[in-house]
C-alpha cells in the first residue's frame, strides 16, 4: 500500500510543469522539430517527451527550470511511447510519430486499426495515421 507521501511525490513527478504553446510547436520541416521533457524529469529519468520547435527550446527550458526547481527525479529510464518516438513536422506542427509499417501513397492507405493497436499497447492516445515518406505512421496526441 502506498503512503500519502509516496502518492504525493508520484503526482508531483507525473504532473507537467510547462507545456509548449501552439506557437512553440509550429514548424515548416522535420528539422525544425525536437523532443524535450514534458515533465520535470524527461525520458532519462522516468518522465515523458513532448515535441517542440528547436528555436523555442531555450525559452521553454527557462520556464520549465523555474517550475521544476524543487523536483527530485528517479534514476530510471522511461518506457513512455514519447521517448521512443521521432519528432516530425506534420501539418505545420511538431508532432511525435511512431512508424506503423507498410508503404503508402496517402493516409487513406494506412489502416487506423494498426495505429490504434500500436498506441493502445503503449498506453498513449494517437491521432489518425498519416503517410510520411511513403510509410504509414502513427501521430501521438500531445498535451
Amino acid at each position: 500500500m502506498f503512503s500519502f507521501a509516496t502518492l504525493y511525490l508520484f503526482a508531483v513527478l507525473a504532473t507537467p510543469r510547462a507545456v509548449p504553446t501552439p506557437k512553440e510547436q509550429q514548424c515548416r520541416v522535420d528539422a525544425d522539430c525536437a523532443v524535450t521533457a514534458l515533465d520535470c524529469c524527461g525520458c532519462t529519468a522516468g518522465g515523458a517527451g513532448v515535441p517542440i520547435n528547436r528555436r523555442a527550446l531555450p525559452a521553454f527550458a527557462r520556464r520549465q527550470a523555474t517550475s521544476c526547481s524543487a523536483t527530485v527525479c528517479p534514476a530510471v529510464l522511461s518506457t513512455h511511447a514519447s521517448c521512443e518516438s521521432t519528432p516530425r513536422c506534420v501539418a505545420r506542427r511538431c508532432q511525435l510519430t511512431l512508424p506503423i509499417g507498410g508503404t503508402c501513397a496517402s493516409a487513406a492507405d494506412c489502416p487506423a486499426s494498426a495505429s490504434d493497436e500500436m498506441c493502445k499497447a503503449r498506453a498513449v492516445s494517437c491521432a489518425p495515421p498519416v503517410c510520411l515518406e511513403k510509410t504509414c505512421t502513427a501521430v501521438l496526441r500531445s498535451p
